[in-house]
């Protein structure tokens, strides 16, 4: 209805129900309206959960607008009460005191979120429970973003100057079909925070300790990702459940960031302005290893990827045990069977 919040209503074989209402409020269109065939395509991707879309009914007021982002959010939390009322989950959460502060301690294995370089190929992520996309990618290929039937956090760039600022604004309606927004910097709370949107940290603004922790969610900061350069027995010290909290599982990441454009320096005279553009590129080391190329010209910036890395088993056993919420895996030219199998590893 027309200037109330969406409310779903999910039911089994077994007459368990579950309500959910979302945080969106309905708004009158000013373009495209959402139809109710829309609606109904969106609630029935179930995914990797036991559910299927038998029958839907769908009460839906004219010319109104709903971010497929908002009916996403809203059919997973749905979903969730309902295998939790099942008994599906095994999850055990158990808040406890210590020195006055409140602890969250969890007993579960963690969920898999990826970060994807570029969207040429969304296979292979079936059993991931979050997408983060960087901002230029989720602009450039907006209209893939509805075939991600996953959480999706859109990720800002480290550095946001002036041309990277005027992006954002000319780009607003992208934030409307995510569900939630990846900062870099601290400058970027104040630049985002009218979306809106759940605000998650990335790795760059350096999570070393549980004080950290407790400044973003002073912040308003929903959850974050912990310093690459945390070692377990770093991580395992720490006071989780302050926020949610993420660690990078596998993957290229980001060794170094430069404003200077190594593909324009190389093809000077040889190739126009534009040629990283919708390639995947290499920087060969002394020892003949292809390190990935990120090149983003809006501000001609290049980041020199790190070969990938991953957990081991102690590690990985490590932090299941100390309640991290997220392992986090980063894709650049892994194929679908390839994802898969690394997805696999940390279920």
């Amino acid at each position: 209805k027309l200037g109330e919040n969406p409310v779903l209503e999910l039911w089994d074989n077994r007459d368990n129900r579950v309500t959910v209402t979302s945080d969106f409020i309905v708004e009158k269109a000013i373009n495209r309206p959402i139809l109710k065939e829309k609606v109904v395509e969106n609630l029935s991707k179930m995914g990797e959960t036991p559910f299927y879309l038998e029958e839907c009914e769908i009460i839906l007021d004219d010319e109104v607008m709903i971010p497929i982002s908002a009916i996403n959010s809203i059919r997973r939390e749905a979903t969730a009460l309902l295998e939790q009322k099942r008994g599906l989950e095994t999850k055990r959460d158990a808040n406890i005191e210590f020195e006055g502060r409140k602890i969250r301690s969890n007993i579960n294995t963690p969920k898999v979120s990826v970060y994807l370089y570029k969207l040429d190929n969304l296979e292979g992520l079936e059993k991931a429970d979050r997408v983060y996309i960087p901002l230029k990618e989720a602009i450039n290929h907006k209209e893939k973003l509805s075939n991600i039937d996953k959480e999706i956090y859109v990720s800002l760039p480290q550095v946001t100057k002036e041309k990277y600022k005027q992006v954002i604004e000319e780009n607003k309606e992208i934030f409307d079909l995510v569900d939630g927004i990846c900062i870099a910097n601290i400058e970027h709370i104040e630049l985002v925070k009218k979306f809106n949107k759940p605000i998650w940290a990335d790795y760059s603004l350096n999570i070393y300790n549980s004080y950290s922790l407790d400044v973003l969610k002073e912040l308003g900061v929903q959850g974050a990702d912990l310093s690459h350069e945390l070692i377990q027995r770093e991580i395992a010290d720490m006071d989780m459940g302050v926020i949610e909290t993420e660690v990078c599982g596998y993957g290229s990441i980001p060794i170094m960031h430069t404003e200077y454009c190594i593909v324009s320096g190389e093809v000077t005279n040889k190739l126009k302005c534009g040629y990283c553009k919708n390639k995947k590129l290499y920087l060969k080391d002394k020892l003949d290893v292809k390190l990935p190329l990120i090149l983003d010209d809006t501000e001609c910036r290049t980041t020199l990827l790190s070969k990938p890395k991953q957990l081991n088993e102690y590690s990985i056993r490590t932090i299941k045990n100390k309640g991290v919420d997220y392992i986090k895996v980063y894709f650049y030219d892994e194929d679908t069977q390839e994802r898969r199998r690394i997805i696999n590893m940390f279920k």
